[in-house]
């Protein structure tokens, strides 16, 4: 392994090794790159907490604003519907009401009509009359 990697594996706590660490130490250019690397890392670990701590507000200013959520009154929240409030609920009343007396009231569309044998070809039939393969019809579909 890249003994520079090994470096800095032991200085971030992955490896703990202490006698890979002081064989590590034994190069003078290694020692001196591993004091420039946990110089480094110590700033930047305290600019981070520096930061962190600057971004939680402060507990007046967050006092203040919940005060300022809080609602005055809840009479202006519970109020009785005037105008158009009632005319809305009278409406989705009777829509309702429609909708449940469509649901419920019996239909006659739903039973079925009583058949009537009619033969083919009289004006009234339901029935088709049988194929006739003579017709131009079927003569020129055949052409095609």
């Amino acid at each position: 392994m890249d003994r520079k990697l090994q470096l800095l594996l032991h200085l971030y706590g992955d490896k703990d090794d202490p006698a890979e660490f002081a064989e590590l130490m034994r190069d003078n250019a290694l020692r001196a790159e591993y004091d420039q690397l946990s110089a480094v890392k110590a700033v930047l670990a305290a600019y981070h907490a520096e930061h962190r701590a600057s971004r939680q507000p402060d507990a007046a200013v967050l006092s203040r604003i919940m005060e300022a959520a809080r609602p005055r009154s809840l009479s202006v929240v519970h109020r009785r519907p005037t105008g158009v409030r009632r005319l809305i609920g009278w409406s989705a009343l009777a829509a309702a009401a429609v909708v449940a007396g469509i649901l419920v009231w019996p239909s006659n569309m739903a039973e079925e009509p009583a058949s009537e044998e009619v033969e083919p070809g009289v004006e009234g039939s339901t029935q088709l009359p049988p194929w006739d393969d003579g017709s131009q019809l079927v003569s020129v579909h055949s052409y095609m």
